[in-house]
């Protein structure tokens, strides 16, 4: 920003002179002197916010478009109205949020099927909305005459569902989660965790993440199955679990939790039912 406003107002915040897009993800042999570049280079006004006080009034200008970056900017954004007087709750957003405190699934959009009794393996054997395009993990939209609804665990354990006769329980799970760095891009950040899934259920599963396969098992016995190293994007990924229960006259029973040994790491996670 610039003209008589910026002139006569307080300057709150100015723009990075070092573009620092020039060196995240670069190659090694060029990042520094692109970032040296961006430096020297001429740029335009670098006022980001200003503020003009007005005898009781104070008129806040800024250049930053929150909207783009709400997660990032959630924090700041809720101080500045919390300042202005508003009151604001948290009670809606945190009862969607998917997993709890120690990172264990409590919440999911979930449909529960019942398919002709093929064989596990068939039944896992289709790629996620390739071989299934009527799945759509979408709050209240309909799948094979099912909608999809808001699940919720007792004591971690979701109880979904229960198959027709002579036919095979299928149940999908949809949720998402943040991740605040990439998992799969071995040259964004050094020290790169890992996080791994848990998922325990009697009968084979399938985990996509972000619309691909990246796990597949025909057959697990009543106990723990790690799905080691779940490469998250960094931002919002959705996950969606696809469980199938061989045994056709009992009902599908899951828990699923995360873990990684960098505890910093799993503390920047963030979950969401729907996005």
């Amino acid at each position: 920003m610039s003209g008589d406003f910026v002139m006569k107002s307080d300057v709150l915040l100015r723009a990075c002179n070092t573009d620092w897009q020039r060196w995240n993800y670069q190659a090694e042999t060029s990042k520094t002197a692109n970032v040296f570049r961006s430096e020297r280079e001429s740029k335009g006004a670098d006022v980001v916010i200003a503020s003009l006080k007005q005898g009781n009034a104070e008129i806040i200008l800024s250049t930053l478009d929150l909207s783009e970056i709400a997660l990032e900017t959630q924090s700041l954004l809720t101080k500045m109205l919390l300042n202005l007087g508003a009151a604001i709750s948290n009670d809606n957003i945190k009862s969607m949020q998917a997993l709890d405190t120690k990172a264990q699934l409590q919440k999911s959009l979930v449909v529960s099927l019942s398919k002709d009794a093929d064989s596990v393996e068939d039944l896992l054997s289709t790629d996620f909305l390739k071989g299934e395009a009527d799945i759509i993990p979408q709050l209240n939209t309909i799948s094979d005459n099912q909608s999809w609804a808001v699940a919720i665990a007792e004591n971690g354990l979701f109880s979904l569902a229960k198959p027709e006769r002579d036919r095979t329980a299928v149940a999908y799970m949809s949720f998402w989660i943040y991740s605040p760095r990439s998992l799969s891009n071995l040259l964004a950040e050094p020290d790169m965790p890992s996080l791994d899934m848990f998922l325990d259920f009697e009968g084979g599963f399938a985990v996509y993440l972000n619309k691909n396969k990246v796990f597949s098992k025909e057959s697990v016995g009543q106990a723990e199955t790690k799905v080691p190293n779940i490469m998250l994007d960094k931002g919002w990924n959705h996950m969606v679990i696809k469980l199938v229960n061989p045994r056709n006259n009992s009902q599908i029973k899951t828990s699923i939790r995360f873990n990684s040994a960098d505890k910093n790491f799993m503390k920047q996670i963030l979950s969401s039912v729907v996005r």
